[in-house]
């Protein structure tokens, strides 16, 4: 009887895990997003930013992040669109390369701090994004 509780227990963790955010934030902590145009990879364009603070704009970025599909394999991609910075309410920030070109079907986004991994957007998420930013 102990074996089929102890399956029943790790598959629940294993769904549990799967379904987890890649980058887990919480509306209520974002309290302002800054987008720029790309620059540079691995490193956050400062200058000339546009600056996000209303609910619905925020929602619609920790949304795109949060429902985000880690993709497999090795990075080879031209150069992004928008350098994205997420400021929280503790004073720390939180960066992104974001594209969003026509060509692409979903939009992608790769942490600043990590340019080996791509993340893909939910087809709804690269709409609204693309209404938003272009």
């Amino acid at each position: 009887m102990r074996l089929p509780k102890t399956i029943v227990i790790l598959l629940m963790l294993v769904l549990i895990v799967g379904c987890m955010s890649p980058f887990g934030f919480e509306e209520e902590d974002v309290t302002e997003i800054r987008v720029s145009e790309f620059e540079d990879f691995g490193q956050i364009n400062g200058s000339d930013e546009e600056v996000y603070t209303s609910e619905d704009e925020i929602n619609l970025f920790v949304t795109a992040l949060n429902t985000a599909h880690k993709e497999d394999g090795s990075v080879d991609i031209a150069r992004g669109d928008f350098d994205i910075r997420i400021i929280l309410d503790d004073g720390t920030e939180d960066g992104f390369h974001l594209w969003l070109a026509d060509e692409l079907e979903s939009g992608i986004i790769m942490h600043v701090d990590d340019t080996h991994t791509i993340y893909t957007l939910t087809d709804e998420a690269t709409e609204q994004l693309k209404d938003l930013l272009l």
